[in-house]
C-alpha cells in the first residue's frame, strides 16, 4: 500500500514536470531597440505590433522592447512611431530562445538646405524651440523661441497640417523684432477660431470665424519676415500636440 502511494505519487510528479516542460518549449519571445536611421539614437513611444494575434508593446525612453509569452509560429513584426515612416518585416519564425529584433526607422521630417544671406537685408530668422519631435498637451505652457541677427520684423506662426496652411500663434498678433523679444509663452488651446475663407456674413457685415483644432502630430513653428516673405525659418522637424 505504501509502495504503491509512493509510485501514483512519483507518476503524478513525472506527469506535472512533463507538463511544465512542454509549455516551457513551446513559448519564445522578441525583443531588441528601435533606432533612428540617420542618427543611430534609440526612439520612445514606437509602437511594436505582432501579427497573428494583435499582440503590442511600446519602446521605453531608449528604443527598447519586449514581448514574452509567445506560442511558436510565424509572426510579422510591424514598428510605427510618429514622425518616422511606419515599417513592416517580412514574415519570420520564432521559436527557442528569445529572438533579437532591431529595427531602424527613417525620419519624415521636412529637410531643409542650411540658409545663408542673401542680400544686406537677411535678418537670418532662426526657431530654436520647439526645434521638433517634443510632445505637447493642451492645457500645457509652451514657449516659443526664436532670434534674428540683426534686427527683423516677424510674425511667429503654427501650422497643424505638415507646413499648408499657417496661422498666428495663439496670443501673437503682431509683429515684432525677433533681436529683442525673443521667448513668446502661451497655453495651448485644443481649438482657436480664424477667419474663414468666403464666409462674409452680409447680416452681420463681418466675416464668420471657423475653428481651427491644434491636435496633430504634424505641428510646425515659423518665424516670417512682416514684408519680404522669403525671409523665414521652421521648427527642424514635427512637434505633436495631443489632448489631454
Amino acid at each position: 500500500m505504501n509502495n504503491n502511494y509512493r509510485m501514483a505519487l512519483l507518476l503524478m510528479c513525472l506527469l506535472l514536470f512533463g507538463s511544465c516542460m512542454n509549455s516551457t518549449q513551446t513559448q519564445g519571445g522578441i525583443s531588441g531597440t528601435v533606432s533612428d536611421a540617420e542618427t543611430g539614437e534609440g526612439i520612445p513611444e514606437v509602437t511594436v505590433s505582432l501579427q497573428p494575434g494583435g499582440i503590442s508593446t511600446t519602446t521605453d525612453r531608449d528604443g527598447i522592447y519586449t514581448i514574452a509569452g509567445l506560442s511558436y509560429g510565424e509572426y510579422i513584426v510591424s514598428f510605427a512611431a510618429s514622425w518616422f515612416t511606419d515599417t513592416t518585416l517580412p514574415e519570420m519564425n520564432i521559436e527557442g530562445n528569445d529572438r533579437i529584433i532591431d529595427c531602424a526607422l527613417h525620419s519624415i521630417c521636412p529637410v531643409y538646405p542650411p540658409r545663408e544671406a542673401v542680400d544686406e537685408y537677411d535678418p537670418r530668422y532662426r526657431v530654436i524651440s520647439p526645434e521638433g519631435r517634443e510632445i505637447f498637451y493642451t492645457g500645457d505652457k509652451c514657449s516659443v523661441l526664436v532670434t534674428s541677427e540683426p534686427q527683423g520684423n516677424a510674425y511667429v506662426e503654427i501650422s497643424v497640417d505638415t507646413g499648408r496652411s499657417f496661422y498666428p500663434l495663439p496670443g501673437r498678433i503682431a509683429s515684432f523684432n525677433p533681436s529683442k523679444e525673443s521667448l513668446h509663452t502661451f497655453i495651448i488651446p485644443e481649438e482657436f477660431e480664424k477667419v474663414g475663407p468666403d464666409t462674409w456674413n452680409s447680416e452681420t457685415q463681418s466675416f464668420d470665424t471657423i475653428k481651427v483644432s491644434l491636435v496633430s502630430d504634424f505641428c510646425l513653428i515659423r518665424l516670417i519676415d512682416y514684408s519680404k516673405k522669403q525671409y523665414y525659418d521652421l521648427s527642424n522637424c514635427y512637434f505633436s500636440i495631443r489632448k489631454r
